[in-house]
């Protein structure tokens, strides 16, 4: 179960980096343990921006649980991808991002924590993660729809817009099958903000 530590100053900020990789056997909860040690070590449990996981449902579950255990009502989201380990693990393994010193707030819709944010030297600086954590898949236009309705929303309370934005990593139920309702979706909502004429993230 290696735990990968990088930190480098960027932008007058630190930014610390730690990945862990589960290997077959080794238990979610260690892991976990083993990245809050590390994030105190750093004095970083309260500047953590995206906390991500790449695992089963039950995984993201358990982890989340385990979270919740450990630190009381998490002040950041859980981001989670669904998928099976490589090496027969419970979880192929966590991505977590802090930015120690730094003053973070906390993006919440519907009283969740959706996204976190800070000030480096150059530009406020947002990570927004699934507003819908736990909901089951539905109507592939109507979950495109709303999740945007719901970026916006989210965005607007860091006092920003989409002409904010300059990335965007969606993770749909099925790609292949859902691609023709999200991309329609997208592209009508693009539109109705005026991206194609500016940035496209």
């Amino acid at each position: 179960m290696p735990l990968h530590r990088r930190s480098f100053q960027r932008h007058g900020v630190r930014e610390l980096s730690l990945v862990c990789d589960l290997g077959p056997g080794e238990r979610l909860e260690d892991s976990l343990e083993a990245i809050l040690a590390a994030l105190r070590e750093e004095g970083a449990i309260d500047a953590v921006t995206r906390f991500a996981g790449f695992g089963s449902l039950a995984a993201h579950e358990r982890s989340a649980a385990f979270l919740s255990e450990r630190l009381g009502t998490l002040e950041w989201p859980l981001f989670w991808t669904v998928g099976q380990s490589c090496k027969g693990a419970e979880a192929a393994g966590f991505l977590v991002r802090a930015v120690p010193g730094a003053e973070v707030t906390t993006i919440r819709l519907d009283g969740r924590p959706v996204g976190r944010s800070y000030q480096d030297t150059f530009a406020r600086v947002v990570d927004l993660a699934d507003p819908f954590r736990g909901r089951e898949a539905g109507d592939p236009a109507r979950d495109a729809r709303e999740t945007f309705e719901a970026l916006t929303r989210a965005l607007k309370q860091a006092g920003m817009s989409f002409d904010d934005v300059i990335r965007t990593w969606f993770y749909n139920d099925d790609i292949l099958a859902w691609y023709g309702c999200f991309n329609q979706v997208r592209s009508s909502f693009f539109r109705s903000q005026g991206t194609f004429d500016k940035l496209v993230p």
